[in-house]
């Protein structure tokens, strides 16, 4: 949820920005027609030496007035998309930090500038049975264990946004990926689909710069293999040797 927008009657999130960005642009185009047709009509008037219309002077008015209040919206929005930001999140973007967990191989040590934390965090149980109690830790930890993740507890600096893809991919998330996504509300953003493997949200370059800045060791896919196939048989020979 970024805000509730009294305008339009609803919340303003992920999953309504695209269209409402929309709908301020295409009544930004309406109240222009609106306000060429008007002044065609007071022009003609004036030209055959009628009385001034005064629904065209209504219109004129009220066409101006909204068209540049929708064409405010729209362009700030743009800028907004193009930044990969909200509302809420612009009006704070120069001075916010984010803290970031960043995933490092496991037995990755703490750093002088961050700290580590692995998941799943230890299980404890009060449960006053300790054969039960055994039996639930053995089963938790076994499942637990194959989905053990190390992570780097790092700190960006003032105004930095790890969100930001590029003008053009910042763009496309929110957008869609073709101009009939971008002129049409059929499809929602793709942002929206939380498909990204590594954050809720698709990092941006800064990502990688954290990585770099801190000197945090990158995870490939044949170590995330071999971190598993050591998990499986730690667990295979620990339950066999039960």
């Amino acid at each position: 949820m970024d805000h509730y927008c009294p305008w339009v009657g609803g919340i303003v999130a992920e999953t309504s920005f695209k269209f409402f960005v929309q709908f301020t642009f295409y009544t930004s185009l309406y109240c222009a027609i609106v306000v060429a047709a008007a002044i065609m009509c007071l022009e003609s008037k004036l030209r055959t030496g009628h009385s001034t219309d005064g629904l065209a002077v209504g219109a004129l008015v009220l066409a101006v007035l909204f068209g540049l209040f929708t064409l405010t919206m729209t362009l700030t929005s743009i800028r907004y998309i193009l930044l990969n930001l909200t509302t809420v999140d612009y009006l704070k973007s120069k001075n916010v930090v984010h803290q970031l967990a960043i995933r490092v191989p496991r037995g990755t040590p703490r750093g002088q500038n961050y700290n580590v934390i692995t998941y799943p965090l230890p299980i404890s149980t009060t449960s006053p049975d300790p054969s039960r109690q055994t039996a639930t830790y053995e089963v938790s930890s076994a499942r637990d264990q194959l989905a053990t993740r190390t992570f780097a507890i790092v700190r960006t600096e003032m105004g930095e946004n790890p969100w930001d893809l590029g003008y053009y991919r910042n763009w496309k998330s929110v957008m869609g990926d073709n101009l009939i996504e971008w002129l049409l509300p059929i499809h929602e953003s793709p942002c929206a689909t939380h498909e990204s493997n590594e954050s809720f949200y698709e990092m941006g370059p800064l990502y990688q710069r954290l990585r770099a800045r801190f000197g945090l060791p990158d995870v490939s896919s044949e170590e995330e293999k071999a971190e598993m196939k050591e998990m499986e048989s730690r667990l295979k020979h620990g339950i066999h040797g039960r």
